[in-house]
């Protein structure tokens, strides 16, 4: 990913907000779909995609939500979005446009 950060301080916390772009390469995809009436419930499983993209690119925004201990040492949580700019599908009538949502979490040591 290509991305910009910000970084604000407050004496023990600090948040870096980010946004940037990606380019993914997808390995391959399943689609599992439900319909549902009143009377009858109906999944299905697809285990390839016709017309499937090898690369698309995409949008990513996080933030690092982070506790400093110290000037060495903090615990960090990092929330990201994740949202396909591209879609995932070519000459298809249903454009495919894959998004996720991410949570990270570790601790960091600063050299």
């Amino acid at each position: 990913p290509l991305m910009l950060s910000y970084k604000m301080d407050r004496k023990k916390f600090s948040i870096i907000p980010s946004a940037g772009i990606t380019a993914n390469f997808i390995t391959g995809a399943n689609v599992r779909t439900e319909v549902t009436d009143a009377i009858n419930k109906e999944a299905v499983t697809i285990n390839g995609l016709d017309g499937m993209r090898s690369m698309y690119a995409g949008f990513i925004a996080d933030v690092n939500l982070q506790y400093n201990f110290n000037s060495r040492w903090s615990i960090n949580l990092l929330p990201s979005f994740k949202y396909a700019i591209t879609p995932i599908t070519r000459s298809n009538v249903v454009k495919t446009f894959p998004y996720s949502f991410n949570m990270g979490a570790g601790i960091t040591y600063k050299f």
